[in-house]
């Protein structure tokens, strides 16, 4: 199946043997990042991080009390944090890749207090082939 141009957008629809997919890992250790980003980019993958906070870690930090809960969010620790890492990967062998690449630094992702890993394809997408050329300027 050969990609498709969207005649609403001019956009290209990738094929589905092509299609792209956005893989999400939620890690429970911050200082594990670094290796994890380190593998990802010997294997040719990209990744966006950004800190995140569980619902059940948040609710059982943050009293119902306002003042107190904005005091307890300020003060809060970085360990008390999760780090989000996405990967923008074409296919499924490259999702499978990916999260291979993080279990081989975090350990298996089935382990309590290791993280958690997805992935799910994505049905819009602009501006990602620029960054696959290697075209890294906005």
């Amino acid at each position: 199946m050969s990609d498709e141009t969207s005649p609403a957008a001019g956009k290209v629809v990738p094929s589905q043997a092509k299609r792209p997919y956005v893989v999400v890992a939620i890690l429970d250790r911050e200082e594990k990042l670094d290796a994890v980003l380190k593998a990802l980019a010997r294997r040719g993958h990209g990744a966006t991080v950004f800190n995140s906070i569980g619902m059940g870690r948040h609710r059982s930090q943050s009293p119902d009390i306002p003042l107190i809960a904005s005091i307890s969010k300020f003060l809060q620790s970085s360990k008390d944090l999760n780090v989000t890492v996405l990967s923008v990967v074409d296919g499924e062998n490259a999702v499978w890749e990916v999260i291979g690449a993080i279990e081989g630094e975090v350990g298996d992702l089935d382990n309590p207090h290791a993280g958690i890993a997805f992935a799910f394809p994505i049905t819009h997408l602009t501006g990602y082939m620029k960054y696959q050329a290697g075209d890294l300027t906005p």
